[in-house]
């Protein structure tokens, strides 16, 4: 396969990264509402139900849009503060960034993924989930053949984060015939603040990094990490971002 040399601690490196925001919010977020879609389901209140997923999907889109975009601003540094020392040369971490900046296409995918699952398990129902799985696995089986001569060690990562987007889509799709629509409600409008909200954060971060030119990674990386947090924060109440108060209530 034309894999460059490294590809391999590339390719394990950058999953490390992805997997921190992954772990960190995506699983604690989807079982944080897990309880109340069991509740709903074992009282048979499939609206209840359907709120608190369109609930959790609304959040995701909250967290993971301004993750996935702040990580691909910062993908480079975040590679250099943490792992540019001894034999990691700088030509490791543009590898390593690259291959980063395509998992984290996925972080949309892989959030959404953890809360549909969960809605398929409050409801005794794991065979969707499973299947979507498997269909995932070929798919993605197939992308890495294909990409690979494209894309190298980038190619197999892109490859994971397009099946995460067909494994929701298969999720979504099941999900909307048994409960009906109303779990996409209120997306569209979460989704518009969201990315005003995290267009505010790019400009915080991108002014930070013009400042801050020449000066060390990490504290480069730590103030924009920093300042992209708090304005998108302060953007989002100036929305009025309803996702904000009820992360913060959990």
């Amino acid at each position: 396969y034309p894999l460059w040399e490294g590809a391999v601690s590339h390719l394990f490196y950058a999953q490390r990264l992805y997997q921190f925001p992954l772990g960190v919010f995506g699983a604690a977020l989807a079982t944080a509402i897990f309880p109340v879609m069991s509740a709903d389901a074992a009282r048979q209140d499939f609206p209840g139900l359907c709120a608190t997923v369109a609930r959790g999907l609304r959040c995701t889109v909250f967290v993971a849009l301004p993750a996935t975009v702040g990580l691909l601003l910062v993908s480079r540094p975040v590679v250099a503060a943490i792992l540019q020392r001894g034999e990691f040369t700088p030509a490791d971490t543009d590898q390593t960034a690259i291959v980063l900046s395509f998992y984290t296409v996925g972080l949309l995918g892989y959030f959404a993924q953890q809360v549909l699952a969960r809605a398929f398990f409050s409801l005794q129902e794991s065979r969707v989930p499973a299947r979507s799985a498997v269909l995932s696995m070929v798919l993605n089986l197939i992308l890495n053949l294909a990409l690979v001569w494209f894309l190298g060690a980038g190619g197999l990562a892109l490859a994971t984060a397009v099946c995460s987007y067909v494994q929701v889509a298969i999720l979504a799709a099941a999900l909307r015939r048994r409960l009906g629509w109303t779990i996409l409600a209120g997306l569209g409008a979460a989704l518009r603040d969201t990315i005003l909200a995290t267009l505010a954060m790019v400009a915080a971060v991108v002014t930070v990094h013009h400042l801050l030119r020449g000066q060390s990674t990490a504290l480069m990386l730590l103030t924009a990490v920093a300042a992209g947090a708090v304005v998108y924060v302060i953007a989002a109440k100036l929305l009025r971002v309803e996702m904000l108060s009820l992360l913060r209530d959990r």
